[in-house]
């Protein structure tokens, strides 16, 4: 039998994501309706109505006691709660998982019984294998060998014994950053490339760690800026968050001598926003992000993708993933 105060904390806990649940039909929807509640969690009348007394009391109006809500307000002709011009969200969410949550919402008629808001994302050309998610998870995690059949694009197929320590994701593909016992050096595998993965029971020796990956333990500061052949710089300063150039104020990223922007010459740099990522993950996400690295930045003359520009190659010294950069 529960404790009483486990039970209270689970009861709680259910509260607060069906609070959660109010918020976001709110928020992505503008209504919610009781029945909205009682179908996704199968919860009781009586429960409701101390649901919505409950979010009424988090976004009361001051001075009007629990009874007025700045969120939301009850029409009665609609029999529906009805987003209010002062909404303001309960709860930080981010905009990936608000992308999720509206496709999940899609399946499940949340946003209208008639329609939901079409979301289309790029289909995945390859789907990979949980087999080996789930094999190189259980090697990170209990510090384990495994033994994979792997096709490289210099070397073609080969069997190998790795030791990995992470992963990461770039261009919508996965990677294990690992230490390479036929190599002998710290490498990254792509995933889909894993023919065959098998658990060793040899366990990974600590030199053969992250901790002894300097690659992974490197960390590099880069300043991203509108690409200088852009016409209008400020279009891809709202685009990508960027901030004025140079700050007011000093950071611990870079250096503030504006001279060490490596722009076209006679170029100013109205905008740029600073970046902080691992050396062995720095060439997959300037790539992904369609970053103009080449020298005197002529990626763009031939190719619009490239709206950014890397106003600090310098930073990219010594870093081996910089190879697959694009311009480098």
């Amino acid at each position: 039998m529960k404790k009483t105060n486990e039970m209270g904390t689970s009861k709680q806990l259910q509260q607060v994501k069906r609070l959660k649940f109010i918020d976001f039909l709110l928020g992505f929807r503008g209504w919610f309706t009781r029945q909205d509640l009682i179908e996704e969690f199968k919860v009781a009348p009586a429960g409701v109505t101390r649901d919505i007394s409950e979010y009424k009391a988090q976004t009361s109006n001051h001075g009007e006691g629990e009874t007025g809500s700045r969120n939301m307000e009850f029409d009665e002709k609609l029999k529906r709660y009805l987003i209010s011009e002062t909404y303001s969200p309960i709860t930080d969410i981010s905009f990936s998982h608000a992308i999720n949550l509206l496709k999940k919402s899609g399946q499940l008629g949340y946003l209208g019984a008639q329609a939901s808001i079409p979301i289309e994302s790029p289909r995945k050309l390859h789907d990979f294998s949980v087999d080996t998610l789930q094999k190189i998870s259980r090697s990170i995690s209990n510090l384990l060998c495994v033994d994979i059949h792997y096709g490289s694009l210099g070397s073609g197929a080969s069997k190998r014994r790795i030791s990995p320590h992470s992963l990461f994701e770039s261009n919508d593909k996965w990677y294990v950053r690992a230490y390479c016992h036929k190599s002998n050096e710290y490498r990254t595998f792509h995933l889909s490339r894993i023919e065959e993965i098998e658990i060793a029971s040899q366990n990974t020796e600590q030199e053969h760690q992250s901790i002894n990956d300097k690659q992974w333990q490197r960390w590099v500061h880069i300043i991203l800026v509108p690409h200088p052949s852009e016409k209008h710089p400020e279009s891809i300063a709202k685009e990508y968050g960027m901030k004025p150039y140079p700050p007011e104020e000093k950071t611990d990223l870079v250096d503030r001598d504006h001279t060490q922007l490596q722009l076209l010459e006679g170029e100013s740099v109205p905008y740029a926003k600073e970046v902080k990522v691992r050396a062995a993950i720095c060439g997959f996400w300037l790539n992904h992000w369609n970053v103009d690295c080449s020298e005197n930045n002529h990626l763009w003359k031939t190719d619009k993708r490239y709206q950014l520009a890397l106003a600090n190659p310098q930073a990219l010294y010594g870093v081996e993933s910089a190879r697959i950069a694009p311009g480098r």
